[in-house]
């Protein structure tokens, strides 16, 4: 199904019967499991509820990614989430991290240990499931690195292929990284990952993120590396799910709209405003010397996490284990998804250039997301057929993200725009522009308008030239005629 084609939404909302601008949460509410999982992540921290859900789906996307493929054309997408969430500082992304720290370790010790079935004890040989967590962006510690092993003999080696033997020592040693593996990999103070400040050391980082979010039905995931001091080809294996959190950095929207890297992730981003900080900070108050009893109560959302993944694996080892048969989605749930896709083009038509063109940037892999977090919500409610409600249910949360991400570019770039006005002084060149000889139609030559700028702030030509090439666009209109370049102020400023 192509997403270009018109859909006859008035036929849609005739079979259905709903209002596509008015969906609600309580009319397509999460699983009970998410609820409950939201009710008790937000004990521990405040007024965080859509950040913790989304921690439910990172954790469960983990879990279930190695038997279940979803089919979209000649492509699939694997049940992975990367999370990335960004938000002011000191309001809650650490303590939501311990409440999610404590159930996945208690859900993949269950995994992992002895107390499964046979089949998947056997399965889960050399898949064990763990967190990995740093603070150190380094590419050893992220996917390793190689080292000379010592008990390694040239001589003995020679010999042995001399006298046809083997011989059984490696000459290196691969020491394997943190990424390798599966489970989850929390990154902490993610504004430290060298993504945001991407010197040449840090460039590989970035692609590294870029590779392992890369789907698992190929080896594009794994990420590769060639030592120069080894003729050696370094594979690091990693199919984990990220979450990271940070507040954000002053370069985010820069890398946003250059590196593409967050956009492979599920984003999440939000500026807390003072009034919800103060209600977060009375919440505290109110809490000092208060004991919870039912303090970090994760055994059921373990027993959760655990009860589903066998209640996949036993579907995949029904299915021939073959993960593209596991889930069923029938035509209709594309509508859906489709609704929400228009919701989004639609929404986005009316921003500022600047604005759309970041946002837009997003719209695929949340499409991706949408579809992902349907096949999500219907397996936590015990299903392999996912349907329209769980693909509202996706489509909100979708809605959400989306909301979130354009509020804040909205409010960024207006906030940038208005700072670069001010510091590049415009009325220097608005007043300049009326000084100078124009046409019939208000052209000025932009030559003149430079040099007289240049006289007025005591700038030099460089120094006018960025100024006038932050805010050209908001004060003039341009026009070249041969090699000359004229300006006419936009009607605002004339």
């Amino acid at each position: 199904m192509n997403y270009e084609d018109e859909i006859d939404i008035d036929a849609y909302e005739a079979i259905y019967g709903i209002d596509v601008e008015d969906i609600t949460q309580e009319q397509y509410p999460l699983p009970k499991i998410v609820q409950d999982w939201v009710e008790e992540g937000t004990k521990f921290t405040y007024y965080n509820d859509f950040p913790v859900m989304m921690l439910y789906f990172v954790a469960l996307g983990q879990v279930v990614k190695d038997f279940i493929r979803i089919p979209v054309g000649a492509n699939t997408l694997d049940t992975r989430v990367h999370l990335a969430w960004f938000q002011t500082a000191r309001t809650g992304k650490t303590a939501a991290w311990k409440f999610m720290k404590k159930v996945l370790e208690g859900t993949f010790a269950k995994l992992n240990g002895d107390t499964q079935s046979i089949a998947i004890q056997d399965y889960m040989q050399g898949r064990e499931l763990d967190v990995f967590g740093t603070l150190a962006y380094t590419d050893a510690s992220l996917v390793g690195t190689i080292r000379r092993n010592p008990m390694y003999n040239e001589d003995a080696a020679r010999q042995a292929e001399e006298d046809g033997e083997a011989y059984d020592i490696e000459e290196f040693r691969h020491i394997k990284g943190g990424l390798e593996g599966n489970g989850i990999a929390h990154f902490d103070e993610f504004e430290h990952s060298g993504i945001f400040n991407p010197t040449k050391t840090k460039q590989e980082i970035l692609a590294y993120f870029q590779t392992f979010m890369n789907g698992l039905d190929s080896e594009s995931y794994k990420i590769t590396k060639r030592l120069a001091d080894f003729e050696y080809e370094m594979v690091c294996d990693c199919r984990r799910s990220m979450y990271a959190t940070s507040y954000v950095p002053k370069s985010f929207v820069e890398i946003v709209a250059t590196t593409g890297v967050l956009q492979r992730a599920f984003m999440f981003i939000r500026e807390v405003d003072d009034e919800t900080r103060r209600k977060i900070a009375l919440m505290y108050i109110d809490n000092i010397g208060v004991k919870v009893e039912t303090l970090m109560q994760t055994n059921a959302f373990e027993h959760a996490l655990e009860s589903i993944f066998q209640r996949v694996f036993a579907k995949w080892e029904q299915e021939g284990r073959n993960p593209h048969n596991v889930m069923t989605i029938p035509t209709e749930v594309a509508d859906v998804i489709r609704q929400y896709y228009d919701w989004m083009k639609t929404d986005s038509e009316g921003l500022r250039p600047e604005v759309k063109s970041i946002a837009e940037s997003f719209i695929q892999n949340l499409l991706n997301y949408s579809t992902i977090l349907s096949v999500l919500i219907a397996v936590s409610n015990q299903r392999f057929t996912v349907n329209v409600n769980d693909a509202h249910c996706a489509g909100l949360i979708i809605r959400h993200s989306y909301s979130a991400l354009t509020d804040w570019l909205n409010k960024t770039l207006r906030v940038q725009r208005q700072s670069a006005l001010q510091t590049a002084k415009p009325d220097l060149f608005i007043e300049a522009y009326h000084e100078c000889r124009k046409d019939n139609e208000g052209w000025a030559n932009k030559k003149e308008i430079v040099e007289k700028v240049m006289e007025a702030g005591r700038l030099s030509r460089s120094q006018v030239y960025r100024r006038l090439e932050k805010m050209k666009d908001l004060l003039f209109d341009d026009m070249r005629v041969g090699r000359s370049v004229y300006l006419r102020a936009k009607e605002e400023h004339i």
